[in-house]
């Protein structure tokens, strides 16, 4: 999945867990993987996590 944000957005104080840091650690873990980067005047953030084994 892919998601994009256009302009600056705003910054939410006090680290609460919920940052690009944070998506990045929660997918690992899950054994997926992520990414995000500038793109245009807003990120593109892109998670693949895996939902198990198909039959």
């Amino acid at each position: 999945m892919a998601v994009g944000t256009e302009g600056p957005g705003s910054a939410s104080p006090g680290g609460s867990g919920r940052g690009l840091a944070g998506l990045r650690e929660r997918v690992g873990l899950l054994g997926g993987d992520f990414s995000a980067d500038h793109h245009g005047t807003g990120f593109l953030v892109h998670a693949r996590i895996p939902t198990g084994n198909r039959a």
